[in-house]
């Protein structure tokens, strides 16, 4: 178990709950066995992109909304590995890894809007 895995993890489950969809309920819509959506929500692994996209739709949220969880929490878990960090750097780190995703998600919206991407 990695902890960006139990982070985002932790994020799917109070995600599932807020929306008020049981954990078998959202398993079958998605459609997986159960036991593997507990593996997720638990921090076990990390659902590929093709499991990503099922439970986005399956939790009516947008792809790139579940994305952002999981890179939120590949960022704290990086933040938690180095406890050395100043506060000042680690809000820095957090700002350029906004920054990144932020021009990343510019890039594929003109790819999208040219037609040559995802």
């Amino acid at each position: 178990m990695t902890e960006a895995a139990k982070i985002f993890g932790e994020q799917l489950r109070r995600l599932r709950e807020a929306k008020g969809i049981g954990l078998r309920e959202l398993a079958e819509r998605i459609p997986i066995s159960h036991t593997a959506l507990d593996r997720y929500e638990l921090g076990h692994r990390l659902p590929s992109d093709v499991i990503m996209r099922s439970i986005a739709r399956a939790l009516d949220v947008p792809y790139d909304e579940l994305r952002e969880m999981l890179f939120e929490a590949q960022a704290q878990s990086l933040l938690r590995a180095n406890p050395n960090l100043s506060s000042r750097s680690r809000e820095q780190i957090m700002q350029f890894i906004r920054f990144a995703r932020e021009q990343d998600r510019k890039a594929k919206e003109a790819q999208r809007r040219e037609g040559q991407g995802p």
